[in-house]
């Protein structure tokens, strides 16, 4: 009898204890960045959005200083929130999401399929230069090329080139390596980087067809200089 009431008030102590929550990773956050980059809301709640998703990038990073996906991510938030924020106000964004992904590649450059490297240049191509930002179209071409030697199918990589390309009015260039970014096959190891890569390659078809017809705009002006 003892037994039985021993077993049973077992049984109610693990129906009613609490289940501890799954901590959050990195990787969960960057999934939340994901759905708020490429999400429909408007400019000031994804600007919210990605100011809490920070705070817990940064408690997550008190905890473990040393956790390189989380310094790629809260960089990743950084430069997305400056993207959408724009003008000068944005430039302390940039900054730190710089020195994060600089941090990162001393770490171990390699992690997130080089995603560090593949931001960082976009940074470096997408600021002005000194003085009023970093700005450097030299350093922006070696972390572009580093990524690509680290992850040579990755989306970001090939996205950011074309970006690059296209921002230099070298359309042939651009559609070249955004026609790769579209073709690539998204990661699927992990849940936040198919919505990251699926969501990159939606930007790299939108860029794809603005590139395709500067292209076709400029073959038919040199076309009709030559008639």
């Amino acid at each position: 009898m003892m037994n039985r009431i021993f077993m049973l008030g077992t049984v109610m102590m693990l129906v009613v204890m609490p289940i501890t929550a799954h901590a959050a990773s990195a990787l969960d956050y960057y999934k939340d960045w994901a759905a708020i980059k490429y999400g429909t809301q408007n400019s000031d709640k994804k600007q919210a959005d990605l100011e809490k998703l920070a705070t817990q990038l940064d408690a997550l990073l008190a905890k473990d200083a040393k956790d390189v996906e989380a310094k790629i991510v809260l960089a990743t938030v950084k430069s997305t929130h400056a993207s959408i924020k724009g003008g000068l106000s944005a430039l302390p964004l940039v900054k730190d999401a710089r020195d994060l992904f600089e941090e990162a590649i001393k770490s171990d450059e390699k992690a997130m399929d080089g995603q560090a490297h593949a931001i960082l240049g976009a940074l470096y191509y997408g600021v002005p230069g000194w003085p009023v930002a970093f700005g450097d179209d030299d350093k922006a071409e070696r972390h572009l090329k580093k990524a690509l030697s680290i992850a040579p199918d990755s989306i970001d990589a090939h996205f950011f080139w074309g970006e690059f390309w296209f921002e230099h009015n070298k359309y042939d260039r651009a559609v070249e390596y955004l026609t790769k970014a579209v073709a690539l096959k998204p990661r699927t190891s992990n849940a936040a980087y198919k919505a990251a890569d699926t969501g990159r390659q939606a930007e790299a078809k939108t860029l794809l067809k603005k590139a395709e017809e500067k292209l076709r705009s400029k073959s038919s002006r040199g076309s009709n200089l030559n008639d």
